[in-house]
């Protein structure tokens, strides 16, 4: 058997890193290993002669999955979606700051989207077909398209494909889905132990609060440090900073520098 496995675009990757390329890299390592010809790739729409499916993955960003799945349909190849699904419209319009934040909370969700697709092709130059097709179609319709060309849904959980359902207004006993729960990395963590005794350098912070996460608004880290301010307890974030979110990372940097108890 020969999948293609397609994520974001290469832009998108370096711009966010984020879970579903994890997961992408993984999935492909894992099926290579029971003999399947795995092939990974970020373009919108290759060839696929050879390929006997596709794989893709997230319906967070559906502008570049819509464009894949389309692709699939018209060469004939069935699409497995592994959907890596997060709802963000609460955040947006409850905790989202600066301009994004008052226009969510004064208008809607496709509205809100687009010009969140706009920005990062301003920001991030992450722009392509299906970005207009997202401003002109809506960003539910297109989530929704997406999964009604898919062969077969793969969401991490059960409770993830019944939050898919009801924002989506789908059939929650579609028979198209199988829940694949997320993994780890058996080579990284096989090698740790609980009584492990950390190196040097890592030996202060035994016992600390720990957030390993792209900072953003939607992290929530500025509140974790409001939440340790005051307490004997040690906060460590670990993470990049986000490409689209500058004024929330500074007032992070800004929060953390004050207190002797944020690293």
């Amino acid at each position: 058997m020969k999948i293609l496995l397609q994520g974001r675009s290469a832009r998108s990757i370096q711009a966010n890193p984020g879970g579903d390329q994890v997961q992408l890299e993984a999935t492909a390592r894992a099926l290579r290993a029971k003999g399947v010809d795995a092939q990974t790739s970020s373009e919108a729409e290759p060839d696929l002669a050879g390929f006997d499916a596709v794989h893709l993955f997230g319906l967070v960003r559906p502008q570049e999955t819509w464009v894949q799945a389309r692709n699939a349909r018209r060469q004939r190849k069935p699409v497995f979606l592994s959907t890596v699904y997060c709802d963000v419209w609460d955040f947006e319009r409850t905790a989202r700051s600066g301009l994004v934040g008052w226009i969510a909370r004064h208008s809607n969700r496709n509205v809100i989207e687009a010009l969140k697709t706009v920005g990062r092709g301003l920001n991030n130059r992450e722009w392509s077909r299906g970005s207009l097709a997202l401003c002109l179609r809506g960003f539910s319709r297109m989530q929704r398209e997406v999964v009604e060309m898919s062969s077969s849904l793969l969401p991490n959980s059960h409770s993830e494909w019944l939050r898919i359902s009801d924002d989506l207004r789908l059939d929650q006993e579609d028979r198209r889905v199988t829940v694949v729960p997320n993994g780890f990395d058996a080579d990284t963590f096989d090698s740790i132990t609980v009584d492990a005794t950390p190196p040097p350098h890592l030996a202060g912070f035994a016992g600390c609060v720990l957030c390993v996460a792209r900072l953003e608004g939607r992290k929530n880290q500025l509140n974790l440090i409001e939440a340790v301010r005051g307490t004997p307890m040690s906060l460590v974030l670990a993470g990049p900073a986000t490409a689209n979110q500058s004024r929330y990372v500074k007032h992070v940097k800004d929060a953390a520098a004050r207190l002797d108890n944020v690293h």
